[in-house]
């Protein structure tokens, strides 16, 4: 049995950074608005992968600082300290990254929700199919527990990690590593690689000053586990986040190849970890748990009206642009290269072309499937950033709607708001 639900101005696919800022933007413009997810709570990758951590960049917008205070007002909710704006500070030094705990995070954004009377969240909730009519999406089939349900709204955005929607219409994307001669990156290779994409990995959370009991000794460990160059997030109550930065591949193209990645990147992360307390390195360590997925960096992008390039960031670094929507100024960060090390931190705007498909005038993507080149979506996928552009991409959609709008008639002005 199929219920067809009329009422919604806008549907949001997917619940991480982009969709939450998407489904906020939209529903306080008074868009009557629907976000759904297959997880139960909005979080995305936050939730999943635990990347409850913001590190600092610029660009954020009111709505980020927003979510941050609320956090931070909870007792154990945030790190205690002020809202970052920039990677760097005035010293010319990294700023401390800001980390935070899930509940807190998940809190605060449905507190925010409630706030909201015509937003509607939707969890356990997945994306079956889009139909379309000419340059239109003219609805989304949803299954919700075991339901089939149509939704037939006037604009969509795609925040899915996977371009779900946008693929299953037929948008054109891109995926894997570019080569030189596809869009003169000089530091792109000469041949393109569709299943060459930024590392994956696991992250584990560890308790410091306690006394694990163990029965490995160093000679159980591979050599591929001894790992000592990891990134480290302390938490409010003292755990840590143990993220190993980019061991392994995953292709959404090979059959099979998520499950592998899964089943080799758990193992090595909880192997790296038994190292560190049996090598006496961190021997106070006991293992609080393992994220619940998969930490992924990248998937599809979208061969959107705009394609952000490396060429394009050099060139307009630290000038303003009346068609941008999002800001960073993270390293362009393809992890297993060493395009960090060569290009630093560079500050560049995020034009609202990047988010517009070609095919269709009703449809926006709000996640780190915009259309930017491999290298670019390395350093453009932060939350803070994602979340920005979604909020920006969902006014865009509430006045579409309400203004009988096509996607390329809006107006970035009236819809940009990043510090």
């Amino acid at each position: 049995m199929t219920t067809i639900n009329d009422n919604y101005d806008l549907i949001i696919i997917g619940a991480g950074s982009g969709g939450i800022g998407a489904a906020v933007g939209a529903a306080r413009l008074g868009a009557k608005t629907l976000l759904i997810d297959s997880a139960p709570s909005p979080g995305g990758v936050v939730a999943s992968a635990w990347v409850h951590n913001w590190e600092p960049t610029c660009g954020n917008s009111p709505f980020t600082r927003e979510l941050w205070n609320r956090m931070r007002a909870m007792p154990n909710g945030a790190t205690d300290m002020p809202f970052t704006t920039s990677r760097n500070g005035s010293d010319g030094h990294r700023n401390p990254t800001m980390p935070f705990e899930l509940w807190a995070y998940q809190k605060a954004v449905q507190d925010v929700f409630a706030e909201l009377p015509n937003l509607t969240f939707m969890g356990n909730t997945t994306f079956i199919s889009a139909q379309t009519n000419g340059r239109l999406i003219t609805s989304i089939t949803l299954s919700h527990n075991g339901c089939s349900m149509q939704i037939r709204p006037r604009c969509v955005i795609d925040a899915s990690g996977c371009l779900a929607v946008a693929r299953n219409c037929g948008c054109d994307v891109m995926l894997g590593t570019d080569a030189k001669s596809d869009f003169g990156e000089e530091v792109a290779p000469e041949k393109a690689d569709r299943h060459n994409l930024n590392k994956v990995n696991w992250i584990y959370r560890v308790k410091p000053n306690t006394s694990p009991k163990f029965d490995m000794t160093t000679d159980d460990i591979p050599p591929q586990a001894r790992i000592d160059c990891f990134f480290q997030v302390d938490l409010p109550c003292g755990d840590h986040l143990i993220n190993i930065c980019g061991h392994g591949n995953y292709s959404p193209e090979i059959d099979g190849d998520l499950q592998r990645a899964s089943t080799e990147q758990f193992n090595l992360a909880y192997l790296s970890y038994c190292w560190q307390v049996v090598s006496g390195h961190h021997p106070d360590w006991s293992l609080v748990g393992m994220a619940p997925e998969l930490g992924i960096r990248e998937s599809y992008r979208l061969k959107a009206h705009k394609i952000l390039t490396l060429n394009d960031v050099l060139a307009t670094r630290g000038m303003h642009s009346d068609r941008s929507i999002a800001k960073t100024d993270h390293p362009i960060d393809v992890h297993g290269t060493n395009l960090e090390q060569r290009l630093g931190s560079i500050p560049y705007e995020i034009p609202y072309e990047t988010t517009l498909p070609q095919e269709f005038d009703n449809l926006w993507i709000g996640s780190r499937g915009i259309g930017a080149t491999h290298i670019v979506s390395g350093s453009c996928r932060l939350s803070r950033t994602l979340m920005t552009l979604g909020e920006a991409v969902g006014k865009a959609a509430a006045i579409a709607a309400a203004r009988n709008l096509r996607s390329d008639e809006i107006n970035p002005t009236e819809i940009a708001d990043f510090e």
